[in-house]
């Protein structure tokens, strides 16, 4: 074929492209701007965008669903109802109504917690319920990389295996993907279990890097967990540069219903239930009420995303916010404005450098329609803010994986813990407001017309970040 043919030949496919993908694109299950950026796309660079959305785009949602609903119900629900709390505020109790109607558990009673925001305390505090665990060990999450922490983590791991505790290891097929088979041998040896979640090789070409497990769980006894947004590595606990996370240490009832959703993603990933496992009565541990919620692609409205624009939409004096990836949708950033403008006190704190440009470009773009409304907004320099947290007029606290990007809220699978009232409200207030006394004012520098351009591409790109 000569180059005049070939030209004339990509040409055509150029056209053809757009006339197959859009279609696709406006019959899948998409928010308008999501649609309307992925058409843009396909439409504007051919070759590229059809790349991107063979790769990105295109959700298999329908198989993920009747997996993941397998799942669910061989798991749910195996509550302690003997904890199920009345709250008695009413707009507290309509918000835990949100959580319940959006796919969580009802709120329990009983549970003692402790709010972490340094890390190194958090690993130790992780590593002895590990070491004295007698019956269980569940752990899952995002990033796990096989250098010295990680490798503190297979030794706990593979030494509660040795003493015949249960255990059970699960990481993310992107997040994790430099931990080598080799890495747990010896764990696997010793009679623990080791699955990756949605494994990027896989036997069909299409790469599955959508639907990452992003959550950050470790569930010990069935009765102690930690969630929140801490990973595994070395990095999480070097001096420079300092990564800022958060995240909950969880004593009674409510560590059940975290380790349901263990169970959940454990047989999605490929894993059987052990008959052996059936959850038994969880005796209380304080007097603090957790409600756990999930979210992800396979449901059908994202509890994460329900229950931070109730909770922010009905905010009456103060709305606390730190979260490393601020590319909020139209309806979360209506409810952070309209709370604003009701004369709520609204702080957002961003870091001060994030490692993904081209989100902290679409957040950029972001900050002057905030400003307007009255919304306070800071980063926090030198430092990497990893903490994903929001307060609530002092009576609710969210704490867990989710960030405030579409790609969180919609195509990841999440875990969050929120507090109603008590001590563990106050404690995650004061560790967000501690970020906020070390952040500055959102600087928005007068931007050069290449500058602004970039912006507005990520901007528009936003929907699919």
């Amino acid at each position: 074929m000569d180059r005049h043919a070939f030209g004339i030949a990509l040409s055509i496919v150029g056209y053809l492209i757009p006339l197959v993908l859009v279609p696709h694109v406006l019959l899948s299950r998409r928010d308008r701007g999501t649609t309307v950026a992925w058409i843009a796309l396909i439409v504007l660079v051919p070759y590229v965008g059809a790349l991107l959305y063979w790769i990105l785009g295109h959700r298999r949602i329908a198989r993920i669903e009747r997996r993941a609903r397998v799942s669910r119900d061989a798991t749910r629900r195996r509550f302690v109802h003997a904890a199920v709390h009345d709250l008695d505020d009413p707009d507290v109790k309509a918000l835990a109504r949100v959580a319940r109607r959006t796919g969580a558990g009802p709120p329990l009673g009983g549970n003692g917690v402790r709010i972490f925001d340094d890390n190194a305390t958090c690993f130790e505090a992780q590593l002895a319920a590990i070491e004295t665990a007698r019956r269980s060990v569940d752990l899952e999450v995002y990033i796990f990389r096989p250098d010295c922490l990680g490798g503190r983590f297979l030794a706990a791991l593979t030494r509660a295996a040795r003493r015949s505790v249960a255990v059970r290891l699960l990481v993310d097929g992107v997040g994790a993907f430099s931990l080598d088979r080799r890495d747990v041998r010896a764990l696997e040896r010793s009679g623990g279990q080791f699955l990756r979640f949605l494994p990027v090789l896989r036997p069909r070409l299409r790469p599955a890097i959508n639907f990452r497990l992003h959550r950050k769980l470790l569930v010990v006894d069935d009765r102690t967990c930690f969630l929140g947004s801490l990973n595994v590595g070395d990095e999480l606990v070097a001096r420079s540069p300092r990564w800022r996370e958060l995240h909950a240490r969880i004593d009674g009832p409510a560590a059940l219903a975290a380790r349901e959703t263990f169970d959940a993603d454990w047989l999605f990933a490929g894993g059987s239930f052990p008959p052996d496992r059936e959850a038994e009565p969880v005796p209380p541990a304080g007097d603090e009420v957790v409600q756990i919620f999930a979210s992800g692609p396979t449901e059908k409205t994202s509890a994460t995303s329900r229950v931070l624009f109730a909770a922010i939409a009905g905010a009456r004096e103060e709305v606390l916010v730190a979260t490393p990836y601020f590319v909020p949708g139209r309806e979360l950033l209506a409810a952070l404005e309209a709370a604003a403008l009701r004369g709520a006190r609204v702080r957002i704190a961003l870091p001060g450098r994030n490692d993904l440009g081209l989100v902290q470009a679409a957040a950029r773009y972001f900050v002057p329609w905030l400003r307007e409304s009255g919304v306070q907004v800071s980063t926090l320099p030198g430092e990497m803010l990893h903490a994903k947290a929001a307060v609530i007029d002092r009576k609710v606290a969210v704490v867990g994986s989710a960030n405030l990007d579409r790609r969180s809220l919609d195509l990841s699978f999440e875990l969050n813990a929120m507090f109603f009232g008590g001590a563990s409200v106050e404690r995650t207030r004061a560790s967000v407001l501690a970020i906020l006394s070390e952040s500055v004012p959102y600087g928005v520098s007068p931007r050069t017309l290449p500058g602004r351009l970039i912006d507005a591409c990520a901007r528009v790109l936003a929907p699919v970040l």
